[in-house]
């Protein structure tokens, strides 16, 4: 998943893959890419989906950019939420407690890229998913955000 606007370029990557540990995660370096994603692992050998996603852009001046909500569609499945900001200064993220932060990034040069990638640290109940809420240390007006619900076997 790709959303361009206004030089804001981020892509969402999960890797999905089969270990012994569930729920661990590790980060996989994107080539030529600003940010890292976590990569999740499951046990048992079964496979693991991404059983719902979303992205939005927020241009808004502010520095509280609301997530997109998902809605999961079993008991036992994890969220993950990604945050990058581009700006001409360097940008710091909060998130919400209770959230695991997996991977956070921050670009060098010109236009930089802060990025944070959290998620929701064991398994969510069933249903809709509110879009959390990172905070930056700045104002800024361009954000991407992905939000991505993962059926883990």
């Amino acid at each position: 998943m790709t959303v361009k606007r206004q030089y804001v370029v981020t892509q969402a990557l999960i890797s999905l893959a089969v270990a012994s540990m569930l729920g661990a995660c590790t980060t996989y370096p994107w080539d030529n890419a600003p940010s890292q994603a976590p990569t999740y692992r499951t046990s048992g050998g079964g496979a693991s989906t991404v059983v719902a996603h979303a992205a939005g852009l927020d241009q808004t001046l502010g520095s509280s950019h609301r997530a997109p909500a998902v809605t999961t569609t079993a008991a036992g499945q994890w969220v993950g939420t990604y945050w990058a900001a581009k700006t001409s200064s360097a940008v710091t993220w909060s998130v919400p407690g209770g959230q695991a932060v997996r991977a956070t990034s921050t670009t060098t040069g010109g236009g930089l890229v802060s990025a944070v990638a959290v998620d929701s640290a064991g398994p969510v109940p069933q249903g809709p998913v509110a879009g959390l809420v990172g905070t930056t240390s700045i104002d800024v007006t361009r954000v991407v955000m992905f939000t991505v619900a993962l059926g883990l076997a």
